[in-house]
């Protein structure tokens, strides 16, 4: 059986994120005590028979907020406010094309301490992105 490349890639990520230690908190002179420290690796994967096959894959760090997420800063906010619970993220209005072109959505990492695992097919980008209060970026 043939597993397209970014499925691999995003298996290979996957892994990568787990293996990260979840004890390791830099000092507390970097960042506020109550601020959480989390790694997490988000793949936006296209389902077979969409017009566009290919996804991306980003890191999204927080506290302090960085990685490759085009706005990493508005992300953790959202997930500081529902403390990393991607199911409590709220639904953002958009203007989303009336298509379906199935996109999955997976997040996985650590968040304060805790392991993250988050997957979920969506009618399209648009929509992923809205129900994760832009977590996902569009």
């Amino acid at each position: 059986m043939r597993f397209p490349a970014l499925s691999r890639t995003a298996a290979a990520l996957a892994v990568a994120a787990c293996l990260v230690p979840l004890t390791s908190t830099p000092a507390a002179a970097d960042s506020p005590a109550d601020d959480p420290h989390a790694f997490l690796t988000l793949v936006i994967q296209p389902l077979e028979g969409t017009p566009s096959s290919q996804g991306d894959v980003l890191t999204l760090e927080c506290g302090p907020d960085g990685g490759t997420h085009p706005t990493p800063e508005a992300a953790c906010d959202s997930l500081r406010a529902v403390d990393g619970d991607f199911e409590a993220l709220p639904t953002r209005f958009a203007l989303c094309p009336p298509v379906i072109w199935p996109v999955r959505f997976i997040a996985v990492g650590h968040w304060d301490g805790r392991g993250v695992y988050y997957s979920r097919v969506m009618g399209d980008r648009c929509s992923g992105s809205a129900a994760t209060d832009g977590v996902f970026p569009a």
